[in-house]
């Protein structure tokens, strides 16, 4: 049979490739430290760039956590979360009263810190939206879903953990330390996972 010889149209070959790649290779091996480094920020300026504004979007969100716990606002947001467990533990049949953002019962009572509002995983999800490359309206719905999803989930957190506290007082601690702030990180990362892959890719196409 005769020999053929592929041929690649419109793309390199692997062995075209190699051969770039080596003379890349060279090329850097001649280049001085400066020139090293203008050909790493060059090759990657998007990932530097994204990491630098979720850099600055975290020092901005310290400080505005900062300025929240010293606000009216955070013991309102308090408040108002400690009345919603309330309300969702009569739902169940678990009779609570509510003074202030204390949700207490005959046998448990719970403070609602800030912690328990979900403010310190909204503010990182909300630097990671800002820092990847997409739409302001993107950006935006992710900031909403964010908020919206996370409190949520947290006042889930607050209810299960009455229950557990006030059931199974051995499990309070491991519950509240543990297994609800890994949940809370894992739900997090899987929300931005969802909001880059159903928001900002299908919103591309």
């Amino acid at each position: 049979m005769a020999g053929r010889t592929k041929k690649f149209r419109g793309k390199q070959s692997p062995e075209a490739k190699g051969r770039a790649r080596s003379k890349e290779s060279h090329h850097e091996l001649g280049l001085s430290l400066e020139g090293r480094l203008k050909l790493f920020f060059r090759r990657n300026r998007v990932v530097l760039w994204a990491g630098s504004i979720f850099s600055f979007c975290i020092l901005l969100s310290i400080l505005a956590y900062s300025m929240f716990l010293e606000s009216g606002a955070s013991l309102n947001l308090r408040i108002f979360t400690a009345r919603a467990t309330s309300l969702i533990l009569s739902l169940f049949s678990i009779p609570t009263e509510v003074k202030g953002t204390i949700v207490s019962s005959s046998d448990f009572s719970i403070d609602v810190v800030t912690e328990c509002i979900g403010v310190v995983p909204m503010l990182i999800f909300a630097s990671a939206v800002l820092a990847y490359p997409s739409k302001i309206k993107q950006k935006l719905a992710g900031i909403g879903l964010s908020i919206v999803s996370i409190y949520l989930l947290n006042l889930v957190r607050t209810v299960s953990l009455f229950y557990l506290g006030a059931a199974y007082p051995d499990l309070f601690k491991t519950a509240h330390l543990v297994v609800w702030q890994a949940l809370i990180i894992l739900f997090t990362v899987i929300l931005w996972l969802f909001w880059l892959e159903k928001i900002v890719k299908e919103g591309c196409n």
